[in-house]
């Protein structure tokens, strides 16, 4: 009798692991489940809000071309670390302003290769800043600057100036 006893004691105790096991297995992928919709949440929100600022940018440089004016608009970052892009060698992002003449983007990276959102234009639009970026080791461990033309980071809300210059509309950061 003894031994009947501990074999149905060790069954009930296994069946409490196993049962305890597959309880924190649900638990570990509902937490997955909400990091990734709010992972999801937080892109689309990001996305529409660079919709919004390049919506606002494309209206103000196509005033600004027509017209030949001077005009200025704040930006406001949609999230992080985005940048404004222009493209000085017209080599657009893969798939984006075809067939247009100028290219403006919103990207969270400098490489506009993540998250990003263009416009094209019927006529040249250019970012006239300077990005630079503490990149590359070299043999003594220092770092060099990379320097990308066309990009304007949007760390904080940016005041932006758009000019007509010749055939051109030139944005840059307000003073």
């Amino acid at each position: 009798m003894g031994c009947g006893n501990v074999n149905r004691k060790g069954w009930l105790l296994g069946e409490k692991v196993v049962s305890t096991v597959l309880s924190i297995l649900v638990v570990l992928a509902f937490i997955y489940l909400l990091f990734l919709l709010y992972g999801w949440s937080v892109k689309s929100t990001q996305e529409a809000k660079a919709v919004a600022q390049l919506e606002k940018i494309t209206g103000v440089a196509q005033v600004v071309f027509k017209d030949g004016r001077t005009a200025t608009t704040e930006i406001f970052p949609p999230g992080e670390d985005w940048i404004i892009r222009t493209f000085p060698d017209y080599n657009f992002p893969t798939g984006q302003c075809q067939n247009a003449v100028g290219c403006v983007c919103l990207c969270d990276a400098l490489t506009c290769i993540g998250i990003m959102k263009c416009e094209g234009f019927d006529f040249d639009i250019i970012v006239d800043e300077i990005y630079k970026e503490q990149s590359g080791v070299y043999g003594s461990g220092d770092f060099a600057p990379l320097e990308f033309r066309g990009v304007l980071d949007l760390s904080e809300i940016e005041q932006l100036t758009l000019a007509k210059e010749e055939t051109k509309v030139v944005i840059r950061r307000s003073i």
